[in-house]
């Protein structure tokens, strides 16, 4: 299996590892929202991608995403085939990346945390890798999500204790808008329509905000130990990673009543959930400093 990637890990710095497919094992749910069922699944197949692993794109048609993995002296962006399991492109860059995200056009936005505070964005190729352009934001970058209209990242940033949501074109970096957001927000996801997002804190309240003025709509929660939020192509369904490791969990959220439908496993050290375009399989991407891989689920 090593020698398989070989070639392409020599492209970033040689911290980087690759772990076998069975490193990470799906663990029992422990943390739920009361009522909600709990589906006993197994993964359909199990991809190898970089130990370290800490982000990753939603795939694109063409059946890609992208990661971020590395540690504390060595980070890398790769593109990962969820056919093959190969690498397709891979491209050093800084120790403050934090998060990725890729819009339909295949345009990368790579999110930078400074140690001090800052942030910026990077705008790369969704073919190479290859940075486009580099624009500074307000705060450290903690998550980042594409909108539909294929022009526009939502970027949920930190100053001091303060979170907020900028809106950003990616033809120019410009920032749009900026709305507040509470303090404790991990992660968002954003509605096809992008009128609203949603933003998911630590202690599993998710908050339903409009982009364009920050008002609340509403807020509910689904369980402690929120980690990251996707949304369903048609906007219908909200998958939440939760739970502490090693008992993590996806809530799959039905946004119309705003209540948990069923609960999903999830492997050890998940740190993100991302959707198929058709909404047919969830990847469940797993990453520790041993540890990288990608868990697929049919949906039902």
């Amino acid at each position: 299996m090593q020698n398989r990637y070989a070639k392409v890990a020599g492209l970033v710095a040689s911290g980087i590892m690759f772990a076998a497919c069975g490193s990470s094992t799906v663990q029992g749910v422990s943390s739920r929202a009361a009522g909600a069922k709990t589906q006993s699944s197994k993964p359909t197949k199990i991809l190898p991608i970089p130990s370290g692993t800490l982000s990753a794109s939603s795939p694109l048609p063409n059946g890609t995403l992208w990661v971020v993995a590395g540690n504390a002296t060595s980070k890398g962006i790769f593109q990962i085939s969820l056919g093959s399991g190969k690498v397709d492109a891979s491209v050093s860059v800084s120790n403050d990346v934090s998060a990725v995200a890729q819009d339909a056009t295949g345009e990368l936005c790579v999110g930078v945390s400074t140690p001090s505070g800052g942030g910026a964005l990077e705008f790369r190729s969704g073919v190479t890798g290859g940075l486009l352009s580099t624009v500074p934001i307000s705060g450290a970058v903690i998550a980042l999500a594409a909108g539909s209209d294929a022009k526009t990242f939502y970027v949920l940033t930190r100053v001091g204790s303060a979170m907020s949501v900028s809106v950003v074109q990616d033809t120019n970096g410009k920032v749009i808008s900026t709305v507040p957001v509470p303090k404790a927000a991990v992660s968002l996801a954003v509605t096809p329509s992008e009128k609203h997002v949603y933003v998911l804190q630590s202690n599993g309240v998710i908050s339903e905000l409009k982009t364009s003025n920050g008002q609340v709509d509403s807020q509910f929660s689904i369980g402690h130990s929120g980690y990251f939020a996707s949304v369903s192509s048609d906007g219908s369904t909200l998958y939440v990673l939760k739970g502490q490791d090693p008992n993590r969990n996806i809530a799959v959220v039905k946004l119309s009543t705003e209540s948990v439908k069923k609960v999903l496993p999830a492997a050890a050290s998940s740190v993100a959930v991302v959707l198929s375009p058709d909404g047919t399989q969830l990847y469940d991407v797993v990453g520790n400093a041993s540890v990288g891989n990608i868990q697929i689920y049919n949906l039902g």
